[in-house]
């Protein structure tokens, strides 16, 4: 049995033309929500979070302390991420690359409650070995949602593609219920290290 699933399980044809709702576009508002009626993990056979035995995941990076200011906890995370000055770098991921860019970085740290810098050494990690890639509908299009599983800490990766073909990237570090809530849509990858159980 795989760590992260019960056994093989392809969902019907039905039920991925469920994972597709047919509303995906048009205007939103400031905040854009996840459509509902899409397929959950457990329409693929996956395990809860919690069920999965934390002894056979990765360790977890090391957390990295809180910055002073919003401007050190950019710095902090540019670092992380190995971006050097203004320059975009290229990441490969499983399902394709995706384009770090420095201006982004500000984003991403901005709630200082949030204290998002001390998770910055989990997010290259998530986007090249992520144990789950979810290709997930909301209202204004669909958006990549990679997941990555440590033994202390759940990471979640979020990334956009825009319609102009640009990149909008976003980093959350969850409890595994809401980790869980989060792997809806279509399951475009699953690490076979993780399936096979370590």
């Amino acid at each position: 049995m795989g760590t992260l699933g019960r056994g093989p399980r392809t969902p019907g044809r039905a039920a991925v033309q469920r994972a597709v709702p047919p509303v995906v576009g048009g205007k939103t508002s400031s905040r854009t929500n996840i459509l509902p009626g899409q397929l959950t993990f457990t329409d693929y056979g996956l395990l809860k979070t919690k069920e999965i035995p934390k002894e056979e995941l990765r360790p977890s990076p090391e957390r990295l302390p809180r910055a002073e200011n919003r401007e050190d906890a950019a710095g902090q995370l540019a670092t992380a991420l190995r971006l050097e000055g203004d320059k975009a770098r290229q990441v490969e991921t499983p399902v394709g690359p995706v384009m770090l860019q420095r201006d982004l970085v500000k984003h991403m740290v901005q709630k200082e409650e949030a204290m998002r810098e001390r998770y910055a050494a989990f997010v290259l990690p998530a986007l090249e070995h992520p144990d789950e890639v979810w290709l997930t509908a909301y209202a204004d299009g669909y958006r990549k949602r990679y997941v990555a599983f440590f033994r202390e800490e759940n990471m979640l990766l979020i990334v956009r593609v825009n319609r102009d073909g640009s990149l909008f990237w976003n980093g959350i570090k969850m409890r595994d219920s809401e980790i869980d809530k989060n792997r809806t849509g279509i399951l475009l990858y699953q690490n076979p290290k993780t399936k096979a159980g370590r």
